[in-house]
């Protein structure tokens, strides 16, 4: 008698198991998202080609039919070539029935796991053409995200009104700035509007509108005040403070207050 298969034995049979059940489901699952994208219009140029096929295949089966029936109205010769065929298949597949052993990884044993097989991978290879989902997948990837240039986002119109109480800009003189502010997306330093300059004030009012290009949702916008003292020796520009506006402050709803510059 054989000796029964030991524990490490069984492991290895039943992870191999396991392996072939995956490898068996993706070929399966892998032809049946080809043929629901078949019709589906995932790829236009391929769904096309399947309505052409499929009309051309079943004008072949109708004249095939129409001929047949024409030349054999009873049917005698079609049912006896149709068991004839079926009778050869059988005893074929018949030949190659012999189960193998499920504990020793024979060719036969292989063999007999690709014959189950080969028809869903012929079929997959034979409409390869259709894309399945990681493929849909890396063509989103590929044409939607990393093609885009990086510049790519909304437009953003921006209403920078006036600031109030500005400090003085040149302490010695005591006298104003001449401000003006800057508004940029945070992290995006092209993206910056600036207002006009105001002379020698300290509650200027800009009201200058403008468009802010390469918004995308979620981006913050940092206000800066600068003044340019043209009454010293050098005309410094000096930082008179800055604010940031978060995302969700402003967007959708927009946003229409005052903000405190630091």
């Amino acid at each position: 008698p054989a000796a029964a298969p030991t524990l490490s034995e069984m492991f290895t049979h039943f992870t191999q198991s396991l392996q072939e059940l995956e490898r068996q489901t993706s070929v399966v699952v892998n032809l049946a998202e080809r043929g629901l994208n078949m019709f589906n219009f995932s790829d236009g140029t391929a769904t096309v080609l399947c309505i052409l096929c499929s009309g051309l295949a079943s004008l072949v089966i109708s004249l095939f039919f129409l001929v047949l029936c024409y030349l054999d109205p009873t049917g005698k010769w079609l049912l006896s070539v149709i068991g004839l065929i079926l009778c050869v298949t059988i005893s074929i597949v018949g030949s190659r029935g012999q189960k193998p052993d499920p504990f020793q990884g024979s060719s036969s044993g292989t063999r007999q796991r690709e014959d189950s097989l080969h028809v869903p991978k012929t079929l997959d290879r034979i409409i390869s053409f259709v894309p399945n989902t990681p493929e849909l997948s890396h063509r989103y990837i590929a044409s939607r995200i990393q093609c885009l240039p990086q510049n790519v986002g909304s437009r953003l119109q921006v209403t920078i009104v006036s600031a109030k109480n500005l400090r003085k800009a040149d302490w010695l003189n005591d006298t104003c700035a001449d401000p003006y502010c800057v508004c940029k997306i945070v992290g995006k330093p092209n993206s910056a509007i600036t207002t006009p300059v105001i002379n020698n004030s300290s509650n200027p009012k800009w009201n200058h509108t403008e468009t802010l290009e390469q918004y995308i949702v979620g981006d913050s916008l940092l206000f800066e005040v600068f003044g340019k003292d043209l009454g010293s020796t050098f005309g410094i520009i000096q930082a008179l403070g800055r604010a940031r506006l978060t995302s969700a402050l402003f967007y959708p709803n927009g946003f229409n207050e005052q903000i405190q510059l630091e």
